[in-house]
Parts: C-alpha cells; structure tokens; sequence
C-alpha cells in the first residue's frame, strides 16, 4: 500500500497539469495582489495608520480568500473546482484508456490501487486550491496593515455573527485565515474526488476534469430554489461557500456538513468501484 501511494503522489506532483493549475491560481492571485494593492494606496496611509486601524486597508477584509471583489478573487472562485481537479482527476480515466490499469492490478489489489489513487487526488486538489490562498494571505500582508475589523462596521459578510466562525475572525483573525486555508484544502479535495464518480464513464479527459465545476454549477442552480422552499437564509452552494465573501450567510455548520457529505459521496462511490470490480 505505501509503495502504490507514494507512486500515485508522486505521479500527481510531477505532470504539466499540476503546474498548469498552480500557474494559472498564482496568476490570479497576482491579479488580486495588484488591484488590492492600488485599492490600499488609494485609501491613504494616514488611514491606515489611524486609531484602530480602517477596516478598507485591513488585510483581514482584502485577502483573496475574503475580499469577494478584485478580479483574480472572482475569476478563480468561478473556476475553481477545475483548478482542483486539473492536476490528478483526469487520471483514473487516463489509466483505463490507455489500459495502464491492467497492468497495474498484475501488481496490487484493486482496493490498494484505487485507495492510492483516491488520496493522490485528494491531495493535489487540495494543493491546488489551498496553496495559492495561502500565498495571497501571506503576500497580502506585504501591503495590507493586519489590523482588526469592527464589527461596528458591515465591511465583510461576517456582520451578521452567522459566517464560519465569526467570533474567531472579531478576536484572532490571523487564527481565522489560517484556519480557512486549511478548509479551502478540503475543498478542493472534495472537489477533485468527485471525478473518480465518473473516471469510468466518461469517454473524455476534459469532461472527466469539468465534473466538479459541471456539477457545482448545476447545485448553484439548484440550491437557491431549494433554499427558498425551506425559508433557509444561509449559502447552500458549494460553488460560493469556498469563499468567504458568498452573498448569503455562510455557517460553520453548513460548510462542515457539505464537506463531509461530498467526501462521503466520493467515498461510496470508491466502495462501490472496489465492489463491482469483485463481482466481475
């Protein structure tokens, strides 16, 4: 099992469709940089600097994964489930089609072979997401003062107290970003999982790897609807709850939960691969 999971890593780590997500996410985090930059510059230092700091400069209201904004934060929360999957979801389908999986199970159990495959893609959709966030929050820093938002002032969605973790964000902000760079892992984790559903159906590699963004798109559709049935005011997305900035209401409860029923989902779908392999 360690040997299978450690060629599956390293299979994930080294191919040009890993490097194309972090080009493309660092790009945008660029883009996001510069615009968050000249927004600061315009505000005034003398503003920044003042009593308490102004909640415009705060890098706690203008990192990527907060602002909702700039046109790198929106464009890569727009695509961002095919960021995540760029890098290792096509690559189920790729061993089936070019029969590398025959090869394979000559070697290994189907189980060791499809658990290696499942955390390699887990792994590198995580990076792919998480690692650029985390580059903004810290490059961020760079031209943003760190100082606190009041609540006083509605800058952010955090002013209704229901956004994750809201109470931590008025406290320890700096505990708060570093604990959602780590969720945004998970999302694009889940997120690149959720090709394995299709890596032996779908008779295309791009269509394998638009399956998270195809299937958000279509919750984002639906979901409001489903909302608006129930008289629930909160985000339901998965599409908008990777960011921070989403239009409605966004509990820790709510994210959490999506999270672990898409993983879930991505899970069964495992068992249920390893079982019909055994049948047959």
């Amino acid at each position: 099992m360690g040997n299978c999971i450690r060629t599956e890593m390293w299979k994930a780590f080294h191919n040009k469709m890993m490097r194309s997500a972090l080009l493309i996410g660092f790009i945008l985090v660029i883009a996001d940089l510069v615009q968050t930059a000249i927004t600061v510059s315009d505000l005034g230092a003398s503003y920044a600097h003042s009593p308490g700091g102004y909640d415009g400069c705060s890098l706690f209201v203008n990192w990527i994964g907060v602002n909702g904004v700039t046109v790198g934060a929106v464009v890569f929360y727009a695509v961002w489930p095919f960021l995540a999957a760029m890098p290792y979801g096509w690559s189920l389908y790729e061993d089936n089609r070019s029969h590398m999986t025959n090869n394979i199970l000559t070697r290994v159990p189907y189980s060791q072979y499809l658990t290696a495959k499942m955390a390699a893609v887990f792994v590198s959709g995580g990076i792919a997401i998480a690692l650029p966030v985390t580059t903004d929050l810290f490059a961020s820093a760079m031209v943003c003062p760190a100082c606190i938002p009041r609540v006083a002032l509605p800058i952010t969605g955090f002013c209704s107290g229901t956004a994750f973790l809201a109470k931590l964000y008025y406290t320890h902000p700096w505990l708060h970003a570093i604990i959602w760079c780590v969720i945004e892992f998970f999302w694009g984790g889940v997120a690149a999982s959720l090709c394995i559903i299709v890596g032996h159906k779908v008779k295309h590699r791009f269509f394998v790897t638009a399956t998270p963004l195809l299937l958000f798109l279509l919750l984002d559709f639906i979901t409001p609807m489903l909302a608006d049935a129930m008289n629930w005011y909160i985000e339901l997305s998965p599409l908008r709850l990777c960011n921070l900035a989403s239009t409605n209401p966004s509990p820790t409860w709510i994210i959490l939960a999506e999270l672990i029923l898409l993983t879930f989902v991505s899970v069964l779908t495992g068992i249920y691969r390893k079982y019909r392999h055994e049948v047959l």
